[in-house]
């Protein structure tokens, strides 16, 4: 690093430390260790400056100095305006990367006079080059490391490794794709500071927020939200300081921003200590717009909406809110309000993150492998009391009834309550975090599926967007689907029970001869590729055990020559995979 990115570096770091110390100035204009302390950082960064040529620089921190001497003198001097003065002069500074020109300089004048323009985006740098760096060459340096090991042979070892580039590549991709909150609220406590000054109050900003992280695209819009609503606790929830003198409350509100990261969605809380909202107030101004709504607390959140004859500008009354609540809404998330008339109000606001991994359960029914996200999931049940009712099964627990989702059939271990309704399982095969990746193939009850898991990726369904199995009716026609592919036979099995068909999938050859030996089936739909044989042997199989049985092979390799092998051995239909899916149920009824 040269001496000019050093400069800057400490610059930062100065500028940082002496903002703090000029917000508790505030509160105690007479703490001379609070003076000196900004006075040492100023005079330090003179010094630097002039080490490293930046002559600008040097001049403007002696001038600063120079003003720290005059409030040393007469302490009087340390108000609201002049702090905030001072804090934005050093703002602008810490966002300069090079020297300071001439313009710069009447800049830094016309901002220590209180006459030049503020910017509440403060002097956000958000970039993350040298983290990223540094994280690239540690997993380049365990890539050389894992090409040893797998040269010698070391598949432990190897395996161990792997698993831990997987972390490190997780980590540059969220630190890539995400920003940490506090980055993002840089420079609240000074543009909370500039609005307590022109609304004349006194307010503290308390941020709780680290850990913290909000994806990138949404952080422009996230922290105006949390503008509109902290500018909504200053000039309408904050009381005057004497006012608030009155009330036996310290003359400093307190507005409280505490964020964190819990069960796969970003929460944040704005929380003040004024005087909460009028509801009485909301609810006569509802009645007076003749407005409908089911709580008149909602109603804050309409556009123009105010209880006041004007609008205020700087909090947005009347469009601010309404903004909040468009954006929240369109991340699929919630906005909350607690309010008590004298004590404050918090705003709660939840937004989903859309996280690369999802953590899955990876469940085993029968011969289908299919998985749940484990945000859906509520909890897992030993399978007790179960019942029918109008040909649909259900499960009772707790006292509550859930309808179930079944997959396959014959008497389940434990359920998974899952979106209301209870997905029947013989086995929780993992717990894993997965890529969740989109297919080809539109099934409204997939939403993704899960990768890693093995040769075939697995489905991830949505409980509720499943047509719920039936018990089987009297009469209804049986279907083999013989697959190895726990994505293609789930696919089919579910078009074929949605038609009415009672369906039983297995993976193998071996298991569809056991299943046509042991149970009456009308009809099979048989992979041409199969782990333990070929389809066209397996046709020829299952027309022997059973010659009234109705074949269909269903393949990605549609060649002629297969289509006539198939023929041969006893196919009543040649389906491709790619084009003909649809044709399935013209197959069963003899249309194909």
């Amino acid at each position: 690093m040269d001496l000019v990115s050093m400069f800057f570096e400490e610059m930062g770091s100065r500028i940082n430390e002496s903002k703090e110390a000029l917000r508790r100035l505030l509160e105690n204009p007479e703490d001379y260790s609070l003076l000196e302390t900004i006075f040492r950082d100023f005079h330090t960064m003179k010094g630097s400056a002039s080490l490293v040529g930046m002559k600008n620089f040097q001049k403007v921190f002696h001038n600063l100095e120079d003003i720290l001497k005059e409030w040393r003198e007469n302490p009087s001097m340390v108000d609201q305006k002049s702090v905030v003065n001072m804090i934005n002069t050093l703002e602008f500074l810490s966002s300069r990367k090079k020297s300071l020109s001439e313009g710069d300089l009447e800049e830094v004048e016309r901002i220590l006079n209180g006459e030049g323009r503020f910017t509440d985006e403060g002097s956000r740098d958000l970039a993350i080059d040298k983290e990223i760096k540094e994280m690239l060459e540690d997993i380049l340096d365990s890539v050389v490391e894992l090409e040893t090991y797998l040269k010698s042979g070391d598949i432990e070892l190897s395996e161990a490794l792997i698993g831990m580039l997987k972390k490190k590549l997780l980590k540059i991709y969220e630190r890539t794709k995400y920003v940490r909150l506090s980055e993002v609220l840089t420079g609240f406590e000074d543009l909370v500071l500039k609005d307590a000054l022109d609304t004349g109050k006194k307010v503290r900003l308390n941020l709780n927020v680290e850990g913290a992280m909000v994806e990138k695209e949404d952080a422009s819009v996230l922290r105006d939200s949390l503008i509109h609503v902290v500018r909504n606790a200053i000039v309408h929830g904050i009381e005057k300081p004497d006012f608030r003198k009155e009330l036996g409350k310290s003359e400093y509100g307190q507005i409280t921003i505490t964020a964190f990261i819990d069960g796969g969605e970003l929460t944040v809380k704005i929380e003040d200590d004024g005087r909460g909202i009028d509801l009485k107030a909301v609810e006569r101004k509802v009645k007076k717009l003749g407005l409908s709504v089911s709580n008149p607390i909602d109603a804050i959140f309409l556009p123009e909406f105010s209880t006041s004859d004007s609008v205020d500008e700087r909090s947005g009354r009347g469009v601010g809110l309404s903004a909040v609540k468009d954006f929240i809404g369109s991340r699929k998330g919630t906005v909350d309000i607690e309010t008590h008339p004298g004590k404050g109000t918090k705003f709660i606001l939840r937004i989903p993150l859309r996280r690369y991994l999802k953590r899955c359960l990876i469940l085993r029914r029968g011969e289908s492998i299919f998985a749940v996200k484990a945000d859906d999931v509520d909890e897992v049940i030993k399978v007790e009391k179960i019942f029918t009712k109008d040909r649909k099964t259900y499960i009772s627990h707790e006292n509550k009834i859930y309808e179930v989702v079944d997959l396959s059939s014959g008497e389940a271990q434990f359920a998974v309550i899952s979106r209301g309704f209870a997905v029947v399982a013989d086995e929780i095969l993992e717990v894993r975090d997965t890529p969740l990746k989109m297919s080809d193939i539109s099934v409204p009850f997939v939403i993704g599926f899960a990768l890693g898991l093995g040769m075939f990726p697995v489905p991830v369904i949505d409980p509720s967007k499943l047509e719920k199995r039936v018990t089987p009716a009297e009469g209804r026609r049986k279907v083999l689907v013989v697959d190895d592919s726990p994505l293609t036979r789930l696919v089919i099995m579910r078009i074929l029970e949605r038609a009415g068909y009672d369906v039983i999938g297995v993976p193998s050859f071996e298991r569809a001869v056991k299943a046509v030996t042991s149970d009456d089936f009308d009809y099979a739909i048989v992979d041409l590729e199969l782990p333990d044989g070929n389809g066209i042997d397996l046709v020829r199989e299952l027309k022997r055990i059973k010659p009234s049985l109705h074949l269909a092979i269903l393949t990605t390799a549609d060649t002629e020559d297969n289509r006539v092998a198939a023929e041969k051995a006893g196919a009543d239909a040649f389906l491709s995979k790619s084009s003909d899916i649809d044709k399935i149920l013209s197959f069963m009824k003899g249309d194909v």
